[in-house]
């Protein structure tokens, strides 16, 4: 990891270059952070003994009928060289954690070059009663690789996320906690207004005051600044609080908080949201698992929104169940359903998993929607060597209020691997994507791909 990150990845000449161009992208806060946290990276790397580098490489060749998801339909075969470098060391105190990884594509209708690098850095310190915690992530991909993006378009986008965590007087009978994020997302070559670059800056802190071992009290505040990069608008939303989590006996916890919060939106959209937000939550231990109920009543960029969730987790022997069930109401939009289910399964010759989340969120305009991702997948090993996998998901975008533009998502894959010797895989399979939209037409895209894989462990 010297090549990226040597003297805090301010040295030699391409590593210059290369932080130049993060500083362009993610402005001085997000290149400062990133610096910080590689010099710490570096020294941890060089100090902890017991570190493990692994390596993944892979060679794929692949044929696809319209990999872009452009309408028309655009076929393309193409090679995809992927690798990967990742670093893990642990010591008594702390926790470090590397991963870099980059595909170098060929195809008739593209430029040859590196594509999709993914980075993340992570470092963790616990001594006495505090403890640091750190993380940094960049990303820069194809808006449609994305299962979650159901927008049309052939450009990309870079994403940065740091986020800088503090605790002091963990257990002792007063303590603080906080926490500092920063968010950016870029777009380049994109056709869509709806993709508007954006940044989140926040910090949120609490003071802890443990009167005894079953009552804790807090005193809570909080900051973030969503600043978009263009035509749109802004949020700044504010709030100070106070919360206490008491345990009522053996069984029962409740969790009451308290909070008065102000929004101010300006740009296309230009007014202020304030008021006092209540959260409720009883949690309840069960045989084999546990039983909560989640009540809230927030102020958001949309007034308020109300909430009430149940939720039963239940610890099974060869494996674990979760579902939920609750509604949303938000000021003049109605109220909504809200689902949830989380299975895992241990097979005697693999697995199974089935999930499904929803939440309601905001976008770049301001427009309230609630967004279900449903997530099912399978491994069977056909014998000693060999394996299959399949997986399927559907993310479905349901636009609340006037002018709503619902959009749908779906990916199935099939996968078959087999060792080749005791570090080379084959790999081949086959995919497909369709995405839908009120306001574009329908699109798909079917792959087909075999190739090569090896990953091997380093100790130094």
């Amino acid at each position: 990891m010297s090549f990226w990150f040597q003297n805090g990845g301010c040295s030699n000449k391409r590593q210059t270059t290369l932080m130049s161009r993060l500083k362009k992208c993610f402005g001085a806060g997000g290149y400062i952070t990133l610096c910080a946290l590689a010099a710490v990276a570096q020294a941890q790397d060089q100090s902890a003994p017991g570190a493990i580098v692994r390596f993944d490489i892979s060679q794929r060749f692949e044929y696809s009928d319209n990999p872009d998801l452009a309408d028309p339909k655009v076929s393309e075969s193409r090679a995809i060289t992927t690798f990967g470098v990742g670093v893990t060391s642990d010591t008594q105190v702390s926790r470090f954690r590397f991963d870099m990884r980059s595909n170098l594509e060929a195809g008739a209708t593209r430029e040859t070059g590196l594509s999709s690098p993914v980075l993340t850095l992570g470092y963790d310190r616990d001594v006495g009663h505090s403890r640091l915690g750190s993380a940094l992530s960049f990303q820069d991909a194809a808006v449609n690789s994305d299962s979650t993006s159901t927008v049309f378009d052939p450009g990309s986008i870079k994403k940065l996320g740091v986020d800088l965590e503090v605790e002091t007087g963990a257990d002792a009978p007063f303590g603080t906690s906080w926490t500092l994020f920063h968010d950016s997302q870029r777009y380049s070559g994109t056709t869509d207004p709806s993709l508007i670059d954006n940044t989140t800056d926040g910090i949120t802190g609490q003071l802890l005051f443990r009167f005894d071992p079953r009552v804790t009290g807090r005193l809570t505040g909080k900051y973030v600044d969503y600043d978009i990069k263009g035509t749109g608008t802004d949020r700044r939303t504010t709030g100070i609080g106070a919360g206490l989590e008491v345990q009522l006996d053996k069984l029962w916890q409740a969790d009451l908080s308290l909070s008065r919060d102000k929004v101010r939106l300006t740009g296309l959209s230009n007014r202020t949201e304030e008021g006092l937000s209540v959260g409720l939550r009883l949690n309840r231990e069960m045989a084999r698992g546990m039983l909560s109920l989640d009540l809230a009543s927030d102020v958001g960029e949309n007034g308020r929104r109300d909430s009430a969730i149940l939720r039963r987790k239940v610890d099974l022997p060869l494996g674990a169940l979760t579902v939920s069930g609750g509604a949303t109401q938000t000021d003049g939009l109605g109220s909504n359903p809200l689902y949830g289910l989380d299975y895992t399964r241990e097979l005697p010759r693999g697995t199974f998993s089935i999930s499904l989340e929803q939440s309601v969120e905001t976008d770049t305009t301001t427009q309230e929607e609630i967004n279900s991702s449903l997530r099912i997948s399978h491994t069977a090993a056909i014998n000693s060597t060999s394996r299959l996998r399949s997986s399927a998901s559907v993310y479905d975008s349901n636009e609340l209020g006037s002018g709503a533009d619902d959009s749908r998502r779906v990916d199935l894959s099939l996968t078959y691997e087999r060792d080749l010797t005791a570090d080379w895989d084959l790999i081949s399979g086959l995919s497909h994507r369709r995405s839908t939209s009120d306001s574009a037409t329908d699109r798909s895209s079917n792959t087909v791909y075999v190739g090569l894989k090896r990953s091997f462990d380093w100790i130094p």
